[in-house]
């Protein structure tokens, strides 16, 4: 699915857009002789800067991880007329989503900030739906749409919103045991008030009137009281925004807000991950409907309350005789850093073919014949990114095989590849490059620059 992860552009944007919210702010304060200081960003207050935050997803070894399900404690948000937005740890307080230019008041911040660790915090494991037999086991959990469907969610069909909540839904079951049925609904009109549930469904999808446009987007229950409170797992969006399902201008992607409040109907509550999507702040990630994914760090922290998705075991068959050999694939693992535009590239030391080619600003890369990509540990045959501009970097090793590798209208500061052992291939069409360093090894090696190709400086271990 490659259009999960086209996105890495317009994620790189994220902190650029965020911050200059954050200016739009201060300059609205001093119009109306409020302190700047009261607009100071939850980055700011927690000891951090824009700068110091990249929104590029980080390697899962590498996430933080930080989840915390304990009683939710939010603090009065500056220009922020909803009353529920105070103080407090009543679990009965649903769990917001905030524009980006939407700034605690006064260096004050969400919970999440304070006592930060290393790992996902589970402080209320019955903050959950039950799951009778145990965490990892099946789990069926009924929803509904109380009245999300009766247009009054400007901008966006009947038929985008179920298309949107189906996809949220698909894709928290697939890394959990969840299974999530659609039911007729059967709850009290949409409103904050607390009602006995009777044979609600467990989530229901509906809007009211919360803040207006931007601040407060949508919020969410927690499952703290299944049997006593239907209010648990109810998520309500503000029908105050304009909503699409592909983030245009101050238009709110309906699907990016969904999957962040589904996650507190299941329990889980804001991350310090700015990648993740339960961090508090909407950022604009997807770019339609088909593109919506969640991080490591909202996978490790759903997967802690729920379990992961078990691994169903095949029933045995005797193996049937095949006259013809399997063709053995060869595995390219890739990374891009958008900061600093730097491609690497590792391969599995079996014979290795990629083909790296820019059209304009996207860049794709293509596995040749028995190689796959492995990118965000997605196998795939293409992997593009989007909106990569100027110069690239290109480093890393294709291993002992024999390698090919060809790159096409690429403008490169720096190509350097290790091509280890076998007999390997560099063919370079169209490009621009200011240094080239290849490595080669045992075996026969061969570069080929086309006319139409300028190296400045070329270093070759070939022989």
């Amino acid at each position: 699915m490659a259009s999960v992860n086209d996105d890495l552009s317009r994620r790189a944007n994220w902190g650029t857009r965020c911050a200059a919210g954050f200016v739009a702010a201060t300059l609205a304060a001093a119009a109306f002789g409020l302190s700047p200081a009261a607009h100071v960003p939850r980055e700011q207050a927690s000891g951090l800067s824009w700068n110091d935050v990249d929104p590029v997803p980080l390697a899962p070894a590498l996430s933080a991880r930080t989840l915390d399900r304990a009683p939710l404690v939010q603090v009065r948000m500056q220009g922020c007329p909803d009353g529920r937005c105070v103080s407090s740890d009543d679990p009965r307080i649903p769990c917001a989503l905030y524009a980006p230019w939407h700034f605690p008041k006064n260096g004050q911040e969400d919970a999440i900030a304070k006592n930060v660790k290393a790992d996902f915090v589970v402080q209320n494991p019955a903050w959950k739906w039950p799951q009778p037999n145990g965490v990892g086991t099946a789990l069926t959990i009924t929803y509904s749409y109380s009245n999300l469907l009766d247009g009054g969610m400007k901008g966006v069909t009947a038929a985008q919103l179920k298309a949107g909540v189906a996809e949220v839904l698909k894709i928290w079951s697939a890394v959990t045991p969840l299974k999530f049925v659609e039911v007729p609904d059967s709850g009290p009109s949409v409103s904050d008030a607390s009602y006995v549930p009777g044979g609600a469904p467990r989530l229901r999808y509906g809007h009211h009137a919360i803040d207006g446009a931007s601040a407060v987007l949508a919020h969410a229950y927690y499952p703290y009281d299944v049997a006593g409170d239907g209010l648990s797992g109810d998520l309500h969006f503000d029908e105050g925004e304009t909503w699409v399902v592909k983030p245009s201008g101050a238009r709110i992607d309906f699907i990016e807000t969904c999957l962040h409040e589904t996650g507190h109907a299941l329990g889980l509550a804001h991350s310090t991950v700015v990648q993740a999507i339960m961090y508090p702040f909407y950022a604009g990630r997807f770019s339609g409907p088909g593109t919506a994914f969640i991080f490591p760090d909202d996978r490790d922290g759903i997967q802690a309350i729920y379990g992961p998705k078990p691994t169903t075991t095949p029933v045995p068959v005797p193996p049937v005789p095949d006259p013809t050999p399997t063709p053995t694939t060869t595995v390219v693992t890739i990374a891009y850093t958008p900061g600093s535009k730097t491609l690497t590239i590792t391969g599995d030391g079996s014979a290795n073919n990629l083909t790296i080619s820019r059209t304009g600003t996207t860049l794709t890369l293509t596995a040749g014949t028995g190689t796959t990509l492995s990118y965000l540990n997605t196998k795939v045959a293409t992997q593009s990114f989007l909106g990569v501009s100027g110069q690239i970097s290109i480093n890393g090793t294709m291993g002992s095989g024999s390698d090919s590798l060809t790159c096409v209208g690429l403008d490169v500061s720096t190509l350097m590849m290790d091509l280890s052992g076998g007999n390997d291939s560099v063919v370079l069409n169209l490009c621009a490059v200011n240094i080239l360093n290849l490595i080669g090894g045992s075996g026969t090696d061969t570069y080929n620059g086309s006319t139409s190709t300028v190296v400045t400086n070329i270093s070759t271990g070939f022989p």
